[in-house]
């Protein structure tokens, strides 16, 4: 598939980090369209390869992109799949609709927020419906709705 000992997705990340320097010197798209071609003779930076991309990085942030470090691997005994599995009770399902009424949202909106953080429509463990009940509770913080 791709080279060994190469970073899949490093042209992504270059795309992402050029525009991102970009950005913070007012240069936009076009913009970097135009510098592509003056300094590659690139129709366009798709057609840039990773080493191209990374002297546009450079010469636009003037330090080199470092490689991603993986993140280790959780210990021996220290994984979640040690941690039995605690299913959702009815009261967390009360907590859930009662944050779901201080903003307003009915079961439709709740389905579509919970298919986003878990990628799955339904909340069956503990595990998920912190997962939600978190993200919904931060939103209502934020916006300053009362907690009921």
């Amino acid at each position: 598939m791709g080279q060994p000992g190469k970073d899949p997705g490093v042209r992504s990340r270059l795309f992402r980090a050029i525009h991102a320097e970009a950005l913070k010197r007012g240069l936009d798209h076009d913009a970097l369209h135009d510098l592509c071609a003056l300094k590659f003779h690139a129709p366009s930076m798709a057609a840039l390869d990773p080493g191209q991309l990374k002297t546009l990085y450079r010469d636009l942030a003037g330090k080199n992109l470092r490689p991603r470090r993986q993140s280790p691997l959780p210990r021996a005994g220290y994984g979640r799949h040690n941690e039995p599995l605690e299913l959702i009770t009815p009261d967390d399902l009360e907590t859930l609709a009662r944050a779901c009424a201080i903003r307003g949202w009915g079961q439709d909106t709740l389905s579509a927020f919970t298919l986003r953080q878990l990628g799955h429509a339904q909340i069956r463990t503990r595990h998920d419906f912190h997962r939600v009940f978190s993200g919904l509770r931060a939103m209502n913080r934020r916006d300053g709705l009362p907690a009921k």
